[in-house]
This record gives C-alpha cells, sequence and structure tokens, in this order.
C-alpha cells in the first residue's frame, strides 16, 4: 500500500474530512497531509530495499483544537501503523483565521 493510501485509510474512521494537501477548507476542522521526503533504506546487494517516508499531517480548524481531537487523530494514525513522531506547536494563522497544528510522521514500505 502506497504511503498516501495508508495516511488515508488511518484517517477514514475519524469525524472530520481529510485529504492530500491542498484541500478544500468547507468544514470547522478539517486534516490535510503531505509528503515531505522519501528515502531509500535497508540495502541489499546496493538495491533499496525499502523505502522511508516523512510526511506532515496538518490538523486545521477554525477554533482551538481540543487536546482530545488532536489525540483522535494521532491514535489514527498509529493504529493505521504510521509512526508520530511530534506533534506542535500550536499556531494560530494570521492570514487564513485557521488554528493550525502540524504532526509530523514517519512510515515504510
Amino acid at each position: 500500500m502506497s504511503v498516501n493510501a495508508t495516511i488515508k485509510n488511518a484517517l477514514a474512521p475519524l469525524p472530520w474530512p481529510s485529504s492530500q494537501h491542498p484541500a478544500k477548507a468547507t468544514e470547522p476542522l478539517y486534516i490535510t497531509w503531505q509528503e515531505l521526503t522519501l528515502s531509500p533504506t535497508d540495502y541489499a546487494s546496493n538495491v533499496a530495499r525499502r523505502i522511508s517516508y516523512q510526511v506532515q499531517v496538518n490538523m486545521f480548524s477554525r477554533a482551538p483544537v481540543k487536546d482530545a481531537q488532536l489525540k483522535s487523530v494521532l491514535d489514527a494514525l498509529t493504529a493505521g501503523g504510521v509512526t508520530v513522531q511530534y506533534a506542535g506547536p500550536r499556531n494560530y494563522e494570521d492570514d487564513t483565521k485557521l488554528y493550525h497544528i502540524p504532526i509530523t510522521c514517519r512510515w515504510q514500505e
């Protein structure tokens, strides 16, 4: 399964819309993700046997994100086999008037 399918499947049970970046900001809280890097790893005979991805998942909200909402997203990602490295900081973006929490994740195929 690809990295995008893995993230999509992990976030699917949540009550908020989620999609690859960019997203249509029509809901009060929504989630996007984007691939930041990919690195071949686990070499054997000069051939990469695995690919390691770094992905940023973003929570955007019109109101401050509640701890329980953030925990739901982190739990869903972890249950989907994604390694969450860290979440935060909690930001407020003056230009969009949205609260934003970036979540940095890793996944390997």
